[in-house]
């Protein structure tokens, strides 16, 4: 099997059931529930969420096989008794009981986008609520004869688009 292009194991390791990096998401998984944990304490999974921190969710980013395997892995742990009861709270905890903390903080942009100052959206945004925050109301609103020129375009462009229809026509 080794001789076959990886796309191919990958799609036989799917179709089969098969997580291609057992023992390596297992150790995944581990690192992943104390990471999350360290900031829980004494705690429960359930009591709250403020376990879900940053450094919890960026953890996820690091699960060792494709996205598309992680339930066939997880399936197969809890099938091997590799998956304790604990990783199956944690993970309900993480996915149900605290899905809206965890989509907040992992969003793109969001508080725990570790590729923020890299996306183009991002800097964009950040820039527009800098504006927003640096400026008054006065300070945004458009002089009164930009707001003049802007009526006199929008009412020209019908006659502009009709101008171009016909000389394409042509």
């Amino acid at each position: 099997l080794s001789l076959l292009p990886r796309r191919v194991w990958a799609l036989l390791t799917c179709a089969a059931g098969i997580c291609s990096q057992f023992d390596q998401y297992i150790a995944w998984l581990d690192s992943f529930m104390t990471g999350c944990g360290a900031s829980l304490g004494n705690g429960n999974w359930f009591d709250n969420c403020d376990w879900v921190t940053c450094e919890c969710v960026n953890l996820a980013l690091s699960v060792p096989v494709p996205n598309s395997e992680v339930a066939q892995c997880f399936e197969q742990g809890m099938k091997l008794q590799k998956v304790t009861r604990e990783h199956q709270q944690f993970t309900f905890a993480l996915m149900q009981t605290c899905f809206g903390r965890t989509e907040e903080l992992g969003k793109p942009c969001g508080t725990c986008d570790k590729f923020r100052s890299e996306r183009i959206e991002c800097l964009q945004a950040d820039s527009l609520v800098s504006f927003i925050e640096n400026n008054t109301a006065e300070d945004i609103q458009p002089a009164a004869n930009i707001q003049e020129k802007a009526s006199a375009a929008r009412a020209a462009l019908p006659v502009v688009l009709v101008a171009l229809a016909f000389q394409g026509a042509r």
